[in-house]
């Protein structure tokens, strides 16, 4: 994590944005998952990344939006959670590494739920939701592309608990809620 926190002391990164959009343009069908691309289409999400690196992108960000098991389950794919991630991982990181300074970060998409009280995700389901990715040990890290790679950066059940306790606070302060 230091070697991204040094590299943002020197200026900012240009990042990578729009995979799921990419990936529609090249034969993704709208609704289709995005995710399993990384095993089945594995040259096309590398294109893509590596686009985004040739670009002057030092930022790039796995093919893990929907990784969640909830999302990966519309599409019959729940039981593929941890091998659709890892490849996301190891595709974003073979890029990285052909790119000097150039770091892998992460994509993690929204659960589709609101948060209590507006919805029905608790805090407790949104902590199982994504901590099944934990993301994983594998998705949620930033890692530099030179010599002496970053250490895992990940986020655990403990993190999420507070991260959903602070959006309900900010809910709560700006009188959305009581």
């Amino acid at each position: 994590m230091s070697a991204l926190l040094d590299a943002l002391d020197d200026g900012p990164l240009l990042g990578d944005g729009a995979m799921g959009t990419m990936l529609q343009d090249l034969g993704n069908d709208e609704g289709g998952a995005p995710e399993l691309w990384n095993v089945e289409r594995i040259d096309v999400v590398e294109g893509v990344l590596e686009g985004y690196a040739a670009a002057g992108s030092r930022l790039i960000t796995t093919n893990t939006f929907g990784g969640t098991r909830a999302r990966l389950q519309m599409h019959g794919l729940e039981d593929r959670v941890e091998e659709l991630n890892q490849a996301a991982a190891e595709l974003a990181r073979r890029v990285a590494d052909r790119h000097p300074v150039t770091f892998v970060l992460g994509d993690i998409g929204p659960s589709g739920e609101l948060m209590e009280p507006m919805g029905d995700l608790t805090i407790d389901s949104a902590a199982e939701l994504f901590g099944d990715r934990d993301l994983l040990g594998t998705t949620v890290f930033a890692s530099a592309a030179s010599g002496t790679r970053g250490r895992p950066f990940r986020f655990g059940q403990r993190q999420i608990q507070v991260a959903a306790q602070r959006h309900a606070a900010s809910l709560e302060h700006a009188g959305l809620v009581e």
